[in-house]
This record gives structure tokens, sequence and C-alpha cells, in this order.
């Protein structure tokens, strides 16, 4: 897994990668959980993985991408899987941006 800077950037995508060997389940309960994503957005996000090799979320502020970066490296790890999940910072284009909902997942102490 690499963090490209999420600190650093204003708002910030989460990139999950494909690999052959993570099984879609653990990248399924792992959108669930730490994206809070609904059952349907969590089967389209593991289709559009399956198909074209990766998928984004967000655009997330920085400080949640990296709430959520960390948690997702800490399953990924005690899982004992290869997924990488990365982050990219976002355009700064308006063409790009949109309002997006999102629920907390972790909370930071």
């Amino acid at each position: 897994m690499h963090d490209v800077s999420a600190a650093s950037a204003e708002t910030v995508w989460l990139v999950f990668h494909k690999d052959d060997k993570t099984p879609k389940e653990f990248v399924h309960s792992l959108i669930r959980t730490v994206f809070a994503k609904s059952e349907r957005d969590a089967r389209a996000t593991v289709a559009q993985i399956h198909r074209e090799g990766m998928s984004a979320s967000g655009p997330y502020p920085a400080a949640v991408a990296k709430v959520l970066l960390d948690e997702c490296e800490r399953r990924v790890r005690e899982a004992g899987h290869p997924l990488r999940v990365t982050s990219q910072e976002a355009s700064d284009s308006s063409d790009e941006a949109e309002d997006v909902a999102f629920t907390y997942a972790c909370e930071v102490p």
C-alpha cells in the first residue's frame, strides 16, 4: 500500500487496485465496514475493480482520507492479503468536483 502524501492535499481520492489473490468478499467487506457504503455500492465497487483494474472512492477531506487509508491498511495487513489501496490528490478542476456526502467510518481519538 502506498500513501501519496494525503496530508498535503486538500481533497483526496482513495483507489482500490485489483490483484488476483485478495478475495472479492474481503474487498466487499472492507468497503462496507470502513467506508460505510451500502450493499449495492460495495458490489458495484468490487465489480468495477474486477472489470477495470481499479476503483476510486471519494473525494474525501485529507484528514478523513488518511484515517480511512490507515484503517484499510491495518485490516489488509491483519488479513495477510496483498490488496493495494492508494491515495491520489483530487483534481482542482471544477468539472470533476462534486458534493459528496459520506459517513465517517472511524472516529479519531
